[in-house]
């Protein structure tokens, strides 16, 4: 997590996502089509004002792919920014905390959230075209 005041300019529940990237496109498709039922997110592409800024202040960007601000205007990386995400739906809050609150298992997630933003190319490959949302 990162505690700054980068985030306090934009709204509550805001998503920086790299729109640059097939990937993330698609994941941003299903968390809107299946977890983000009451739309509350907002999203923000990497290449905005917004979201340059914030960018600019990470030294380890390169496997950046969501942002996510949560509602105390804390901006949350890596799989902190995907469990928060998760938590909005309420089916599935209670498997979000379950991965939070385990060590092992919020470490894991970590790691496979850097693995699979270094492969997004790769990854965007394995989304069936169904589930693939065309906009």
């Amino acid at each position: 997590m990162t505690n700054s005041n980068l985030g306090e300019d934009l709204p509550e529940h805001t998503v920086i996502f790299d729109d640059n990237c097939g990937f993330c496109k698609d994941v941003k498709n299903l968390i809107v089509r299946y977890v983000d039922k009451n739309s509350k997110l907002n999203w923000v592409p990497f290449s905005s004002n917004a979201a340059i800024q914030i960018l600019n202040t990470f030294d380890d960007d390169r496997y950046e792919s969501m942002i996510y601000v949560n509602e105390k205007h804390e901006l949350l990386r890596y799989q902190d920014a995907i469990l928060a995400i998760i938590k909005l739906n309420k089916m599935l809050a209670k498997t979000a905390v379950f991965f939070e609150k385990s060590k092992f298992l919020n470490k894991s997630l970590k790691k496979v959230y850097i693995w699979i933003s270094h492969h997004r190319s790769f990854m965007a490959k394995l989304i069936p075209n169904r589930l693939k949302v065309t906009q």
